[in-house]
């Protein structure tokens, strides 16, 4: 799946968010935050902090609670000392692939690649 069709299956799920909150309630995160951890795997696992993020969000706030429930972790960046990388933990591929499915369950006609 092409980060393009990616993004489009989530502008889908924003419009049936209540279904996709309920289903990420039990998660302790919000839909921003799911989109988050959507990225950062779409990325290969890992991203830069600057490129985290979700319109209209506060991504501070985001990062430290999915730092917070242990779905992704900082790093340095080992070639530019100001920067950091944020990756997945396995809980957060687990997240992931649980929000993927979910897309899924929206688009019920189009298969989901996950990798």
């Amino acid at each position: 799946m092409t980060f393009e069709e990616m993004t489009r299956l989530m502008d889908a799920a924003r419009g049936v968010e209540d279904f996709v909150t309920a289903n990420l309630r039990r998660t302790g995160i919000r839909f921003d935050m799911a989109y988050m951890v959507v990225s950062i795997h779409h990325s290969g696992g890992s991203l830069a902090v600057g490129n985290v993020g979700y319109y209209g969000t506060n991504r501070s706030y985001g990062m430290a609670k999915l730092t917070e429930l242990g779905y992704i972790e900082t790093e340095q960046n080992s070639a530019d000392k100001r920067s950091k990388f944020v990756k997945l933990t396995k809980a957060g591929e687990a997240l992931a692939k649980k929000f993927l499915d979910l897309i899924a369950q929206i688009e019920p006609s189009r298969k989901m690649e996950v990798p």
